[in-house]
């Protein structure tokens, strides 16, 4: 199992033998809870000499909220809610050591674009004996096999690589989100374009593998956003696809002054997905000659979308969208 590190998200506590020595049992509990994102169990704060009596007494009080059986969210976290890494961390830390973070929740926390699922939601793989149902809801359980091989740790999460969450993600979603998930995983490099093709192999023969399946070769890692994977589906769809994307638009001095979602060569024209127009909108430098503009609310209108820009590119031929290698 490997290692992917990130950032700290404060100054790590010295929790060396001679530093615990000297702490009480609640400050090295309170340094343990903050290299897990302000979670711990109960046997770790046991192990750090919190005593059961005073455990219980810290939660009857609310300093410290239980949010799984034997799992809990210290006080100095409180006031900044749940964040998905405590969360994602207390369902590891309640269900054992070979429980792992799959799925959309995997996702979130390798910062890929997933659609909205309700609040407390853990996608989770854990051993087949494993019981769950008593930790309480929002622990969505899957009996995926799942090697050691695919799985690493991410701030100290145990959870699916990032090929795995991707493979396991489509499965779980529509077209649009799918693809956006492994355009937005092509585009940040967590993902080799080349390892698509042994990706869509290895989901061979699971549930739901046969509708996605040419799902892959649509993926683009030059799509800067989901919008932006959503606007070129739409003209793709409607029979008038881009033969270019992320078009650098530069002025005559070859200074760059933005970057367009999609480009037709032929009929001259760019478009752009953002909540406000940029500023080549009107007037593009050669050799482009229109613009069009869409926000990610006209995108849920696919039909007017296709019929700006099918009237934008006139009768001046079709192009064949290209998938960068």
């Amino acid at each position: 199992m490997s290692e992917h590190t990130v950032p700290p998200l404060r100054p790590v506590p010295d929790l060396s033998p001679a530093a615990r020595g000297q702490a009480s049992p609640l400050d090295r509990a309170r340094a343990h809870a903050q290299q897990q994102h302000g979670v711990l169990s109960h046997q770790q704060a046991r192990a750090d000499g919190v005593p059961a009596a005073l455990i219980r007494s810290l939660v009857r009080r609310g300093v410290w909220q239980r949010l799984y059986r034997g799992v809990y969210l210290l006080s100095a976290q409180r006031r900044q809610g749940v964040s998905p890494q405590a969360r994602a961390m207390a369902v590891v830390l309640a269900l054992g050591d070979r429980a792992a973070v799959v799925g959309p929740t995997a996702a979130r926390l390798w910062d890929l674009p997933v659609p909205p699922e309700p609040e407390g939601t853990v996608h989770v793989a854990t051993a087949s004996g494993t019981p769950t149902a008593r930790f309480g809801c929002g622990i969505v359980r899957h009996f995926w096999r799942l090697p050691e091989p695919e799985v690493t740790r991410l701030g100290g999460i145990r959870l699916s690589t990032p090929e795995r969450t991707i493979r396991d993600t489509v499965l779980l979603t529509d077209r649009g989100g799918a693809i956006a998930l492994v355009d937005a995983a092509l585009h940040r490099r967590l993902v080799d374009r080349r390892a698509l093709a042994e990706m869509r192999a290895a989901n061979a023969g699971r549930p739901g593998a046969r509708q996605c399946q040419d799902w892959w070769a649509l993926a683009d890692g030059r799509a800067s956003s989901p919008a932006a994977t959503a606007l070129r589906l739409i003209c793709a769809d409607a029979g008038i696809p881009a033969d270019t994307l992320a078009v650098p638009v530069q002025d005559r001095a070859g200074t760059v002054l933005g970057v367009a979602d999609l480009g037709w060569r032929q009929a001259g024209l760019l478009a752009a997905v953002s909540d406000t127009p940029p500023a080549w909108l009107d007037r593009p430098p050669a050799p482009w000659r229109h613009a069009l503009h869409f926000s990610a609310h006209a995108l849920t209108r696919p039909t007017e979308v296709a019929s700006r820009v099918a009237r934008a590119c006139g009768a001046r031929g079709r192009p064949v969208l290209r998938i960068a290698a």
